[in-house]
């Protein structure tokens, strides 16, 4: 069996003189690419490959050095394989998931997942859907081959050959993890693409999702063909699609796929009566049954690399992971090119060919080879740092500045005024934000200064300041107490907080209002009629008594069974007394477990006479059904005090700046709402009166302003303060600069 020693998928865009590649359509994570590949351009064959630094993504990479070639825009490429040993094991591992593969495919065909959604061929051996939702798929792309290689397109042909409204059922199962599957109904003849397959198709049910270059395994069970004893001359999928034939004579029939209501999910006929209603005249499909029990979880193998002689080969040492019986089958045998091998001679050799330096000359392969950093490769490349005195003196020559040379070069240069102090502390921002790190800089006649992009605390006093939350990385802000339920349990419909109401109700034992009684479990939850749909949702609303309130968060407990009835896709809406307003969306909530309570935070945060939850999908569930639901209040924010640690000046200054980067996330005033200050030993404050400059980065403010301290205490341990009442504000960046 050959492995593969390059890989060209998809298409890259890298920039002349950038270490970033991007792909797209690119599968580069996991064992696909390793550090030490070479990346290369087929169509600059005179550019050398370039040494990969290290794989960020699936899509991205960072090269050693910079790309020495002309910008590539979504064009060709190769990545040359070097042949390491952890590289051969990996693929000795895809090579017993195939087998594991061919063994699946004896309960049904087998194709690898494509993940594009075009109507096209999705490629030899593969199959595509036509939408990234399985749950919202209306056509699947079949190959006229199957991953075998076998022709199966008069196998997919005869599956939409039956007469009938349902063809019958595919299932579309993960080998690697069969707890992904979904399963769809064929509702018409199957189409030939040329190539390959489509199939029109309703969503029946599933879970999970699948991935580019899954082994699925692909079965179908058929319908029998429609009898002769019941005629309808029209098929819709659902009773809104019934309004086209209200103008019929009355005995007119049509073939409904969901009859919706408390026949969500069941076909049927309808006839038209004489008053221009329809009546349900047959109903075919009946009401879903109970999930089966979960079965076992299936053991992995465990594979080890072993030498024989010079070679080496895959083997078969145990089984993991699994319940039940463990199975012994292979242990002790070998992988081979067509199976397992009890002889080490028949396996396949892992470890492969030395891979070589195509077409590179003795000074890159020194370079590819041997440079391990960046420095090694500047000194292999005769690349070499500027003096200061070349930066200051403008020289033009091939030599490269670091940012810590450029700060140097500038304020040797700047003159000794204030005028250019505002200029000096936004260029040491920058420079600390591009390091990602603090750094001081000055010593000249234009003074001192420390610019601070938070990466690190180091230079804030955490441990003495007031209600300070530090959990957003390189940010400080105030904190906020915990918010309240604003709902008081109910033992009715009305309590002293407000009162609960539904679009429907199951029956008497599942009111709306034991959504909000506290108590929780199967017997204490509120049960809607139906199981929810974009055009028909169900609905659990919230009256406050008094006065709007706002909603900052809230929680959803499923039941400790029929978790399928739990929501999954919902929006949380408000009525401000002429609309209901959306402040809330959410979708994809599955996998919920018994009494599971799961928190959000309102993404609009409005004062609201009612509130309600929309459900437009449960999981599955011929109902919907949820067990408690709280509203939490949005507290205000506390009343932050931070400062800084003390900077040391070589003598007391008369004059302190601050530049300081801000996010307002709440309206506020600087100055009114919060307010900057500075001192000269700690103890005696001044407030310092800050301007808006530029608005550096969307959402954040950069402000800046200069203090006379010369009247404060006399000292040398400089400090900043930061205060707000009672509002949201992030200080993400700041400089401090004195003078004598």
């Amino acid at each position: 069996m050959t492995l593969p020693t390059w890989y060209d998928a998809g298409t890259v865009s890298v920039a002349g003189g950038s270490a970033t590649v991007t792909g797209t359509n690119t599968l580069w994570g996991g064992d696909a690419i390793m550090t030490g590949d070479l990346f290369c351009d087929p169509a600059q064959p005179s550019v050398p490959p370039q040494r990969i630094k290290q794989v960020v993504s699936d899509t991205e990479l960072e090269l050693w050095a910079p790309w020495p070639g002309s910008a590539m825009t979504e064009a060709s490429y190769e990545i040359r394989y070097v042949g390491i040993i952890e590289r051969s094991t990996a693929q000795s591992r895809r090579v017993l998931e195939d087998m594991q593969a061919i063994n699946a495919n004896r309960q049904g065909l087998f194709f690898r997942f494509d993940n594009a959604t075009a109507n096209s061929d999705p490629g030899a051996g593969r199959l595509r859907l036509n939408n990234a939702d399985p749950a919202q798929v209306t056509a699947i792309y079949v190959d006229d081959l199957d991953a075998s290689g076998a022709s199966v397109a008069g196998e997919i042909d005869s599956w939409g050959a039956t007469v009938a409204p349902v063809r019958g059922r595919i299932w579309l199962r993960s080998i690697s993890n069969p707890s992904s599957f979904h399963s769809y109904s064929v509702i018409a003849a199957v189409v030939d693409g040329t190539g390959y397959r489509i199939l029109t198709v309703v969503h029946v049910g599933g879970s999970g999702g699948f991935a580019a270059d899954d082994g699925l395994m692909m079965a179908f069970v058929p319908n029998g063909s429609q009898g002769a004893g019941y005629s309808y001359s029209a098929e819709v999928l659902d009773m809104d699609g019934l309004e086209i034939y209200e103008e019929e004579a009355p005995g007119f029939r049509v073939w409904v796929f969901d009859l919706g209501g408390i026949n969500a999910n069941r076909s049927g006929v309808v006839e038209l009566n004489d008053e221009g209603g329809w009546d349900i005249a047959a109903i075919f499909t009946g009401p879903q049954g109970e999930q089966g029990l979960q079965g076992f979880r299936g053991w992995s193998p465990v594979l080890a690399v072993v030498a024989d002689t010079e070679r080496r080969v895959v083997r078969l040492v145990d089984y993991t992971g699994g319940e039940g019986t463990k199975p012994t089958a292979g242990i002790g045998m070998y992988v081979g090119p067509d199976g397992m091998v009890s002889d080490p001679g028949d396996a396949t050799n892992v470890r492969g060919a030395t891979g070589d330096i195509e077409g590179l000359t003795s000074f890159w392969v020194g370079r590819v080879t041997v440079d391990t950093t960046a420095a090694a490769a500047r000194t292999g490349l005769g690349i070499v740092l500027a003096s200061q005195g070349e930066a200051e003196a403008g020289t033009d020559n091939t030599r490269y500045m670091t940012p810590l040379r450029t700060a140097q070069a500038i304020q040797k240069l700047v003159p000794p005024s204030k005028d250019y102090d505002l200029e000096i502390s936004q260029i040491a921002l920058k420079l600390a934000m591009m390091e990602g790190e603090a750094w001081a800089y000055g010593g000249g006649p234009n003074g001192n200064g420390y610019a601070d992009d938070l990466t690190s605390l180091d230079q804030i006093d955490v441990a003495g300041a007031t209600n300070l939350d530090t959990s957003e990385a390189g940010v400080l802000k105030p904190s906020q107490p915990n918010p309240v339920n604003q709902v008081d349990a109910h033992a009715g419909p009305t309590s002293s907080s407000g009162t609960a109401s539904a679009s429907s109700e199951l029956s008497g034992s599942y009111p709306a209002w034991k959504a909000f009684d506290g108590l929780g479990g199967a017997s204490s939850a509120w049960v809607a009629q139906s199981a929810s749909s974009v055009g028909t949702p169900e609905w659990i609303s919230y009256a406050w008594s008094g006065p709007s309130r706002s909603v900052g968060s809230y929680s959803i407990q499923a039941t400790n069974s029929d978790l399928n009835r739990t929501p999954r896709d919902w929006t949380l809406q408000g009525w401000d007394g002429s609309e209901w307003l959306t402040l809330d969306t959410r979708s994809g909530q599955t996998g919920w477990t018994a009494n599971q309570v799961r928190t959000f935070t309102a993404q609009a945060i409005i004062a609201c006479s009612e509130h309600r939850i929309v459900i437009t999908m449960n999981n599955g569930g011929a109902y919907v059904q949820m067990s408690e639901v709280q509203l939490f209040n949005h507290p205000p924010f506390n009343d932050l005090t931070v400062a800084s640690e003390p900077f040391t000046a070589d003598a007391p200054p008369t004059e302190m700046r601050l530049l300081a980067m801000v996010e307002e996330v709440d309206a506020a005033v600087i100055g009114d709402d919060y307010v900057f200050e500075v001192s000269r030993d700690g103890t005696d404050w001044t407030i310092i009166t800050m301007e808006q400059v530029a608005l550096d980065i969307p959402g954040r403010k950069m402000f800046s302003g200069v203090a006379d301290v010369s009247g404060l205490d006399p000292g040398t341990s400089l400090k900043w303060r930061l205060s707000t009442t009672a509002v949201m504000v992030k200080l993400h960046d700041y400089v401090i600069h004195w003078r004598d």
